[in-house]
Parts: structure tokens; C-alpha cells; sequence
């Protein structure tokens, strides 16, 4: 049984199972939250309880720290992530919560805003239409707000890198994780360049960009085989070199702040 110190929740809403592995791995290995599920004597998992009493949902991740919780909930494509977070926070009032976190992929094809940044553009005016026509309190981070005590904020994962061998233009989490990579291991990077490169042709976008997934599963697929989809990107957190080089870049696009006000 967990106990925590109140009725309350921070939901972390992104688009799909990467990203949530992804934070997955942030918040155990830099952040400091534990996952009550896991069964250290038997193996596997075991069901646990969050704040509200109800059994975590299967497909949501829950880590606790310090009697806090937080909730880490993939939304199944770019689309739905709004969706469900403004439902969730117009049941505010039944289930208490803490922060919102509403984290979404740039998908800029250059150095300028993406289709997040300006789907974020109407976050007040969607938050002012739930608040009775009030306009919600300014939060402490960029485009974030408060809304009846709740925190709502962003993150939308871009770096300012510049063009690097082995790492994908558009402005993803792949690209996030595969600057970081490059980073921390030039010649891997430059070996998965070269690859990709090579005929026949890496699958390509829209924009003729090889597509980011094919940087970072490559990576996955020479070095870390065993891990699976999943366990990539919650594994190269352990790597302290790579997790030095991610660290860096959440803390330039602000992503850091708002992971620590959960």
C-alpha cells in the first residue's frame, strides 16, 4: 500500500509509448521517483493504488516521491494529447490534481515554430473557456498557467543542435535522444550517417528528411538489440554520458524546470 500526503496528482500527457518510456526513464534515474509496481522479490509487476484509491491503469505509468504522485499517460498520436488533458482538468474538482503536463513533439522542419508551438498558441483561451470566461493566472514557466491552484504547463521536445551527422532534422523526441547520442559518441553517430546514406535509401517524409525514428532505432538495433522499443529509451538513461548530454538539452528548452515542479 502507498501513501501519499494528499488527494492529489500530476498527469504527464504525451504522445505515445516512446515518450512515455522515455520520461519513464528521466524521472526514475535523474528525477528521483520510484515505481511502487515493480516486484524486487518475484520479478514482473504488481498492482498498486494512486491517490484517489483506484488501481493505475494498465498503459499508465505511476512513480511516487516524497508521498507525491505523478501519472504518465501516452495519448495514442499528437491529436489526442490536448484532448485528454483538458478533460482531465475539467475534473479538477472530483480529482484533485497538482500540475498538468502537456508534452508534444515540434515537428518544425527548421529553425522556426512547429505545429505544437502554435496549437499551444490557444492554451489560455481554452483554459479562459473552462474558467467561466476568467482568464487563468500566469504560471511561473513560458505558456504555462494556473487554473484553480493547478499548474499547467508544456514541453515540447526540440534542440537547437546544429546539423550533426547522425542526427534527424525535423523537431522530435528522436531528435532530442539522437543529438544527445551524437553527442555523447561522434563515431557511432557518424556510423549511423553513413548507414542510413547508404543505398538503398532510408525511408524519407514528407520533406525528403529520413525519418528520426530511423536514427534512434538504429542505434537500438547495433547496440542495444535486447532492449526492445521500450527499453531503449528508458535504458539510455544509465548511460551517464548520453544521460549528461539529455540533462544538458531539457534544461536549455525548460523542460528540466517544469519536470521538477511535479
Amino acid at each position: 500500500m502507498t501513501d501519499y500526503a494528499e488527494k492529489k496528482e500530476s498527469v504527464i500527457f504525451c504522445e505515445g509509448f516512446h515518450d512515455r518510456d522515455f520520461w519513464a526513464g528521466w524521472l526514475e534515474r535523474r528525477l528521483g521517483w520510484s515505481d511502487p509496481g515493480v516486484d524486487a522479490a518475484h520479478g514482473g509487476r504488481k498492482p498498486f493504488k494512486d491517490p484517489f484509491g483506484k488501481t493505475v491503469a494498465q498503459g499508465h505509468f505511476g512513480f511516487v516521491k516524497a508521498q507525491r504522485f505523478v501519472r504518465v499517460q501516452e495519448c495514442r498520436g499528437t491529436e489526442h494529447v490536448l484532448v485528454h488533458a483538458l478533460d482531465r482538468l475539467r475534473r479538477r474538482a472530483t480529482d484533485a490534481l497538482h500540475h498538468v503536463v502537456i508534452n508534444l513533439d515540434s515537428d518544425a522542419t527548421d529553425c522556426g515554430p512547429g505545429p505544437a508551438e502554435e496549437r499551444l498558441k490557444h492554451l489560455r483561451a481554452q483554459l479562459k473557456a473552462m474558467n467561466a470566461g476568467n482568464d487563468p493566472e500566469a504560471g511561473p514557466f513560458p505558456n504555462s498557467f494556473r487554473l484553480d491552484g493547478v499548474l499547467v504547463s508544456s514541453v515540447v521536445w526540440r534542440v537547437d543542435d546544429p546539423e550533426t551527422p547522425g542526427v534527424p532534422t525535423k523537431q522530435t523526441l528522436e531528435r532530442v535522444v539522437a543529438a544527445s547520442l551524437a553527442a555523447a559518441d561522434p563515431e557511432k553517430a557518424a556510423g549511423v550517417e553513413a548507414w542510413l546514406k547508404a543505398a538503398p535509401g532510408a525511408e524519407v517524409d514528407g520533406q525528403e528528411a529520413i525519418v528520426g525514428k530511423a536514427y534512434t532505432w538504429s542505434h537500438m538495433a547495433k547496440w542495444h538489440p535486447s532492449l526492445g522499443r521500450d527499453g531503449f529509451y528508458r535504458h539510455i538513461w544509465t548511460i551517464d554520458a548520453v544521460a549528461a548530454q539529455l540533462d544538458h538539452r531539457l534544461r536549455a528548452l525548460g523542460a528540466r524546470a517544469v519536470a521538477e515542479a511535479l
